[in-house]
């Protein structure tokens, strides 16, 4: 359900999450918002899963294992967020949604300020996706080739999506 007066989307256990204002749900929308509940910790020049286990909200049990797999048919906004806390000089994250494991969007962001050595890398994705209703899934996925193991935290990285049409 959307608040008009703060653009939240609220589950029945009136947990939320902020959306951009021209979005619209319908009562019969499969929706979910999932986000950490624990840090996560992403080693270097691997992608990796994320881990998303936290549900604040999944409107038709469609979310589980990481991953989302509604079982309506149509078109549905994506977004997926991820925040790395002090991302070395010169390394990247490139942050990824994928569709039965094959990649629907993927972003990438490089740490290239020489005045500092360390910086707090964010990154949003979005995108539309087909779904069969069935089948297909959708989850979320990291790469960095910051050179040791880098720590998700909880917070601040989250995906969540819902059926357009």
């Amino acid at each position: 359900i959307i608040s008009p007066a703060t653009s939240k989307v609220r589950s029945p256990e009136d947990k939320s999450i902020s959306v951009p204002s021209i979005v619209m749900l319908s009562i019969d929308t499969p929706a979910f918002a999932v986000t950490l509940s624990q840090t996560q910790e992403i080693p270097s020049a691997t992608v990796t899963k994320m881990q998303y286990d936290a549900e604040g909200l999944d409107s038709d049990d469609n979310f589980a294992s990481y991953r989302f797999t509604p079982q309506k048919e149509g078109y549905y906004y994506i977004h997926h967020q991820l925040q790395l806390f002090r991302l070395d000089h010169g390394k990247r994250v490139l942050l990824y949604i994928l569709k039965n494991g094959g990649t629907a969007k993927y972003g990438m962001g490089t740490h290239s300020d020489p005045d500092t050595e360390l910086y707090d890398f964010v990154g949003n994705i979005s995108c539309l996706v087909q779904l069969n209703g069935s089948t297909d899934y959708i989850e979320g996925q990291v790469y960095t080739n910051h050179g040791s193991t880098i720590n998700a935290e909880v917070g601040v990285n989250h995906m969540f999506g819902f059926r357009v049409i």
